[in-house]
Parts: C-alpha cells; structure tokens; sequence
C-alpha cells in the first residue's frame, strides 16, 4: 500500500505520457510539456510546441470519516493545449475537439495504468473525479482543456516521538 504520492512521481509520470503519445512527442528539442509555474510561465509557454501538455501542481485536503481513517486527498490537474490564429473560430472548434480528444486519451491510458499497476500512486486514482473544463484564450491564442482529478492515499499522521524534543 502506498502512503505518500509524491510530486516527483506524478511530474515524472505525466511527463512520460506526453513522450509516449503520438500526437504529442515531447522531447527536450521538440518541447510539448511544462510544469507550470506561475512566476515564469508566461516567458517558457511560447516556446513549447503546439499541442502541449502543462502540469499544474497538486493541491489537497486530509478527508476521511474520523481522525483515525484519514485520506490526503489530492486534487491534480495538466492542461492541453494548442496554439491557433486569434479570431479563427472554425480553427479553435478543431482545437477544441482535438484537445479533448487527447485529454481524454491521457486519462484512458492513466485508466489502465491504474489496472496494470504500473505505477503505485494510480492505485488511488479516482477516475469517477475527472473534471474538465475549456481554456483560452490563454497568452491570445492557446485554447485546449483543464483537466482535473483525484489521488485519495492512505494518511498516517501517528506522532514521531524521534521528531521532537
């Protein structure tokens, strides 16, 4: 059982999805994926490659029905996203289905992940929680999806003696 889900392995996992995607690719020449990061964001996003995938860090919250059953119930969330001719509506309704159609890709394969146990975290993937939502424009002409889900892993806050004086 898995009890802490740690950001490195949900970067290093999503990052993967966007290498092994055919229709995204990411390289470090062929940039298509950011982790976000609002201080510089703005500078670094233009310089990925259209469509790109940009990670958002998690946030949580303990849940669960009594301080002895408690869950760090993690709310994560990757955009994706392409870039299109501002006031070309046709082309942003292209774009709009496209990205979603990948999103909902990212999150199938992250579905079977899950059932093929490759990765311990995904065990704790609530699929039922996926929640998406329209962007753009974003910078004037990146339009795609937030999509967002939940991570639900055991918590055990039992004190460490060791930990204080």
């Amino acid at each position: 059982m898995i009890e802490n889900f740690e950001f490195d392995e949900y970067v290093s996992y999503l990052r993967g999805l966007a290498e092994s995607h055919v229709d995204i690719l990411h390289t470090p020449a062929e940039p298509h994926f950011f982790r976000i990061n609002i201080e510089d964001a703005l500078d670094r996003i233009t310089a990925l490659r259209s469509p790109m995938v940009i990670l958002e860090s998690f946030e949580g919250s303990f849940t669960g029905p009594n301080d002895d059953q408690l869950y760090d119930q993690l709310r994560c969330g990757f955009m994706i996203l392409e870039t299109v001719k501002q006031g070309d509506h046709a082309a942003q309704d292209l774009v709009l289905k496209r990205t979603r159609a990948l999103m909902r890709d990212f999150i199938s394969k992250m579905r079977n992940d899950k059932k093929c146990r490759t990765q311990p975290w995904l065990q704790h993937l609530k699929v039922n929680s996926v929640r998406y939502y329209k962007v753009g424009p974003l910078m004037v002409d990146k339009y795609g999806w937030l999509c967002e889900f939940s991570v639900d892993t055991p918590l055990n806050l039992s004190l460490n003696p060791a930990k204080w004086q």
